[in-house]
């Protein structure tokens, strides 16, 4: 007998199913998928991996949403045990070994969800949203305090997820969630989602829309230094209905460009516009 190799891809069918796209494939022989790597990471809750980073060719930074008090901790993790409710959960997994060699917890004593993870040689940052007033931030934070209901937070630890570099909370009075997060290669955060804190929701000066559309709720658009330091940039994006960010991207010129959904008759339109009218 001999083996022989296979070009294969895999195809997204849903949320939830793929399936392998496989050239050539002579039916009256045995098939054998043999993936390099595969492993479960879980306690005894809920876990949902949020995003991940590959490093080189050994070793993937995993930014979880976990219910669970029994995952793995390093000697010198940050925050050896769960906060509350559900917490984030960042590992650093050796992909040859299935070990975990780095990993904290990160929350307060609600609901914690990761959004977004970055990587660079000074460490490691995640976007997401709590719903504790006691998340730990740090003092050079843009904001100390919990804005109530529900915001966004962004928080870097060093690359061993032993010190936390920053955090800050980023929302008002209501809800504030961000939906989907980036970063830029200088580690700058980008934030997007929607909010309902028609008054209090941080804005900068220099905001395209300072004033909030209406509705339910606005999108809106952050960028936070990459320090956590200061708020460079933030803005309402939305008309008098519901409008909401879904998807945000930067691209090399430092050009944000974000997605989503409106039902807003009067949403705001600019440029040479594919569609100018729902």
């Amino acid at each position: 007998g001999f083996v022989c190799t296979l070009q294969a891809q895999y195809v997204i069918q849903s949320s939830c199913q793929f399936v392998y796209r496989i050239a050539d494939v002579d039916t009256t022989m045995p098939l054998v998928i043999d993936p390099l790597y595969s492993t479960l990471i879980g306690g005894s809750g809920y876990e949902s991996v949020n995003d991940f980073v590959v490093q080189g060719d050994s070793a993937v930074i995993l930014c979880l949403s976990t219910s669970s008090q029994d995952l793995v901790r390093a000697d010198k993790s940050y925050q050896q045990n769960s906060g509350g409710k559900k917490d984030v959960y960042i590992a650093v997994i050796n992909l040859w070994t299935s070990k975990i060699l780095l990993s904290t917890y990160y929350g307060g004593s609600e609901d914690e969800f990761s959004v977004s993870l970055f990587t660079d040689e000074h460490g490691i940052k995640v976007i997401g949203i709590t719903g504790s007033s006691d998340l730990p931030t740090t003092n050079t934070a843009i904001q100390r305090n919990y804005g109530g209901e529900q915001d966004c937070f962004v928080a870097a630890f060093d690359l061993n997820c032993e010190t936390l570099v920053f955090s800050t909370y980023l929302g008002g009075a209501g809800l504030d969630i961000a939906e989907c997060g980036s970063f830029d290669t200088a580690g700058n955060a980008y934030l997007a989602g929607w909010t309902d804190s028609y008054s209090s929701f941080p804005r900068t000066v220099d905001a395209m829309q300072r004033i909030y559309g209406g509705g339910d709720d606005d999108a809106f658009v952050a960028k936070i230094s990459n320090d956590g330091s200061k708020l460079l940039h933030s803005t309402f994006l939305g008309g008098a209905d519901f409008d909401e960010a879904r998807g945000i991207s930067v691209d090399p010129d430092g050009r944000i460009v974000v997605c989503g959904y409106t039902s807003s008759g009067n949403y705001p339109i600019r440029g040479n516009a594919l569609q100018t009218s729902r």
